[in-house]
């Protein structure tokens, strides 16, 4: 066969995969001025708020190609925490020390833990039935269960290390919690006992994920690897290796069939959580990923970045 045409076959078959992070072009939002630490998404996708570490919050309509709709600031204490519940009708918090709970459509505040921690409150994360928050913080009493309408505390939770997230599980028995010293736990809701750790990984675990069926819990670590794992043996199944710096965040799509990496050279990967492979490179570099989120229809994916700029891209599938 003649060699130009094997070349262009060739180009054909294999190239379009290798350019795939340059034909995917993300709409970009600017506005706040600092890193976008944290945002989420309204549970119907039609809204999605933004907190930077500047103290900024922005609440952007979907609908209306992510224009700002309401601006608010927290003094200068930068924003670490940002959660919807379930309903959709309250957003969770957090900042230094301080776990507030908003009313999300009038944005007046229903509730407030000025010492919630010693330190910046990391997660706020509502149970299914939303009637309870678990917090996260990086010091001392890291891990705290409050009622979501008084946020009275219900129970604390022995971890005297550094935690970045923390979750309940799908069916609200468990929490799942990301540590400094390398590990994840899965913790007993009721009694507050570790049932199993995750141990595997050579350095600070920032992200974790579980699938909808609580099959897989998947890590995201600064030693550059995620790792999935089998979330009620506590086996190891797979390590996924790819990024180049320490991974920083990681979203999980709402079919759970994708998984995004993000990392602190800015690169952003998406694999496929079937057959374990890399699908393809949103960004090779930039500025650092602060976080990723899927929207609730799994169509768009958005990275928060520490240039303060948010990056929403269509996933390919969706178009």
């Amino acid at each position: 066969m003649n060699q130009k045409i094997i070349k262009y076959f060739l180009f054909i078959f294999m190239f379009p995969m290798s350019m795939m992070a340059q034909e995917l072009q993300p709409l970009t939002l600017a506005g706040h001025k600092s890193g976008v630490n944290v945002f989420s998404f309204s549970p119907d996708g039609k809204r999605l708020i933004s907190g930077s570490k500047d103290g900024a919050l922005k609440v952007w309509d979907v609908t209306q190609n992510y224009k700002v709709i309401k601006e608010f600031s927290f003094g200068d204490d930068a924003i670490t925490a940002l959660h919807y519940n379930h309903k959709g009708d309250k957003i969770s918090i957090g900042s230094l020390e301080c776990l507030q709970i908003y009313n999300s459509t009038t944005f007046k505040r229903m509730a407030r833990k000025k010492k919630a921690h010693v330190t910046f409150v990391k997660s706020g994360n509502f149970s299914p039935d939303d009637h309870f928050i678990v917090s996260s913080s990086w010091k001392e009493n890291a891990l705290v269960v409050w009622e979501s309408t008084s946020l009275k505390q219900v129970i604390e939770l022995s971890e005297p290390i550094w935690t970045d997230e923390a979750f309940f599980s799908p069916d609200g028995n468990y929490i799942i919690s990301c540590n400094h010293d390398n590990n994840a736990k899965i913790w007993d809701v009721k009694t507050g006992n570790i049932l199993k750790t995750f141990a595997g990984h050579s350095d600070w675990i920032y992200s974790v994920k579980v699938k909808a069926d609580m099959s897989t819990l998947i890590t995201g670590s600064f030693d550059q690897t995620l790792k999935l794992w089998d979330l009620k043996t506590g086996k190891l199944l797979t390590s996924l290796n790819g990024h180049k710096e320490g991974i920083t965040t990681i979203a999980l799509s709402p079919n759970n069939q994708l998984l995004a990496s993000g990392s602190v050279d800015g690169a952003i990967i998406v694999w496929d959580v079937i057959t374990q492979q890399e699908k393809f490179k949103l960004r090779e570099i930039g500025s650092a990923i602060l976080h990723l989120e899927f929207s609730p229809d799994g169509k768009s994916l958005v990275a928060g970045n520490f240039d303060g700029s948010l990056l929403v891209w269509t996933m390919p599938d969706s178009k």
